[in-house]
């Protein structure tokens, strides 16, 4: 059963993902060749569509405020945490940076999801 839903987050998380990268490469040819702020407006769009998502569909669990405030520290932290990393890593083109945010940010979030964001203490 562990194994479906990992299946079921990685469903969500390439959908993420795929927001996260179309947003940001938009923001980027279109409004300002911005890095950071490409990838920011693609985590923000991302962020809503997953955390609904992963409430519902992957871990079975209800919206609240605690539960959300930790969804976004936790992507938050680690789109910091992949930016750093990928600026640092990558010195070729921009969207290969943003790929890499992309690709990354959902792998490193589905534990920490799962046994600490929609833990539901009874």
């Amino acid at each position: 059963m562990r194994h479906y839903q990992l299946v079921k987050y990685g469903i969500v998380g390439i959908s993420s993902a795929a927001i996260h990268f179309c947003v940001a490469s938009i923001f980027v040819s279109v409004i300002y060749k911005s890095f950071f702020l490409s990838n920011v407006s693609g985590f923000f769009l991302a962020f809503l569509w997953s955390y609904f998502a992963q409430s519902k569909y992957v871990f079975s669990s209800n919206f609240s405020k605690i539960k959300g405030m930790k969804f976004f520290f936790v992507q938050a932290t680690s789109l910091l945490l992949v930016i750093g990393i990928a600026n640092k890593l990558c010195e070729s083109s921009i969207y290969l940076k943003i790929f890499v945010v992309a690709m990354v940010l959902p792998v490193c979030a589905f534990f920490v999801h799962k046994f600490w964001t929609f833990v539901d203490n009874k």
